[in-house]
């Protein structure tokens, strides 16, 4: 069945998030890896 919607593979989402982290600064990356690391540790 060929859809309408093409979704992205998995590889390019990843390209993706790659790309926008690179383009941080290096304050906002430090930022960025806080939060993430504050979403598991304080994940209820």
């Amino acid at each position: 069945m060929d859809l309408p919607v093409k979704f992205p593979s998995e590889t390019e989402v990843i390209l993706e998030d790659v790309a926008r982290f690179r383009a941080l600064s290096p304050a906002e990356r430090m930022l960025a890896i806080r939060g993430l690391l504050a979403d598991v540790f304080f994940d209820e």
